[in-house]
């Protein structure tokens, strides 16, 4: 069986995360990197043995899917050539940088009927799987709420210009949020409306919002709460489920998963690290290639896809319109 020919779009730090993990897949192989930086292209391609494009449409036109670790802004354009093109896509979150350039990619998508997986690799960790598997399961008994603490510190330094841009980036609610409010929208469905609010204060005021919390009203009844900074000298990742008969949280290194029924003993159930001891390698890119070729082989939907990613996104703005306003925000209000 041939292997997939992947052609990379990008060649910086996630770039160079995902390259390692499509070098392990044997159903898959990069034969083109293309980057606006020309210097940091042609490094890539020495490294990894490829051919450098000069464009995004050479990128692709040796390859059957573009595989896209560029900046959020670029993702609606390019994901639109490489559908005319016939070309599969993987697209690294977020999906968007606006609600609704999220809303016409999903359209654009589901019209043309070809493949298009989302890079919300945290689906793939065990311990998440796990917390996921005993809420569905009904252990925890009816779905009171879930919540998802991600704050810490990120200099200023760490960051390339466009990601401290909110205009390219999106900000801090979409360009890592996404994470989190995905995990809120796979545990809660529906969202009914938002609340949140935010701060500008540290990594790029007044506009970059590098703090926000919010609280989210899910159609069932349920609600879920969401912390996030890049500007807190505490470092937290935790998540957690509520019900009315016990409650989970995921420990922060994704090790284990306490659950917590009413009344009764704690119960630590460990799970496989995503992290290789050895190569301290984030598996998650791994197990997330090899279940996006597994469905694309098999002519199956992705695994996580533009609804998903599309949701996400749009979930993050309407976040950051809630605290800009002060208000509840609907989520009808950005439907399409």
């Amino acid at each position: 069986m041939k292997p997939i020919r992947i052609a990379l779009i990008g060649a910086g730090y996630i770039a160079k995360e995902h390259a390692r993990a499509l070098n392990q897949c044997a159903e898959a192989r990069i034969v083109t990197v293309f980057d606006a930086a020309q210097d940091r292209a042609a490094e890539f391609a020495n490294t990894h043995k490829v051919a450098v494009a000069e464009s995004f449409e050479q990128a692709i036109e040796r390859a059957d899917m573009a595989w896209l670790c560029s900046p959020p802004l670029l993702h609606e354009e390019q994901i639109g050539k490489a559908l005319d093109a016939g070309r599969a896509v993987f697209c690294e979150k977020p999906l968007a940088v606006s609600a609704d350039a999220a809303w016409r990619i999903q359209k654009a998508v589901e019209k043309s009927g070809k493949f298009v997986a989302v890079g919300h690799s945290n689906r793939y960790y065990p311990a998440y799987q796990k917390a996921q598997e005993i809420f569905a399961a009904g252990t925890l008994g009816n779905f009171v709420s879930v919540w998802s603490q991600r704050v810490g510190y990120y200099p200023r330094r760490m960051f390339p210009p466009w990601r401290l841009d909110p205009a390219q980036s999106g900000g801090m609610t979409v360009e890592v949020g996404v994470h989190e409010i995905d995990w809120l929208s796979w545990i809660g469905g529906e969202v009914e409306s938002v609340f949140a609010q935010q701060a500008c204060a540290v990594i790029n005021p007044p506009d970059f919002d590098d703090s926000l919390s919010a609280i989210v009203r899910y159609k069932s009844g349920a609600f879920g709460r969401l912390d996030l900074s890049w500007a807190c000298g505490v470092d937290i990742a935790r998540r957690g489920i509520t019900g009315d008969k016990g409650a989970l949280m995921v420990d922060m290194f994704l090790t284990s998963v306490e659950l917590c029924p009413l009344d009764q003993p704690t119960q630590k159930i460990e799970t496989p690290s995503p992290v290789d001891v050895k190569t301290k390698e984030n598996l998650g890119f791994l197990w997330q290639a090899q279940d996006v070729f597994k469905h694309l082989r098999e002519g199956k939907p992705p695994p996580v896809g533009v609804k998903e990613g599309a949701m996400a996104v749009i979930l993050a703005r309407a976040m950051q319109a809630s605290a800009r306003a002060n208000r509840e925000v609907k989520l009808a209000e950005f439907a399409p």
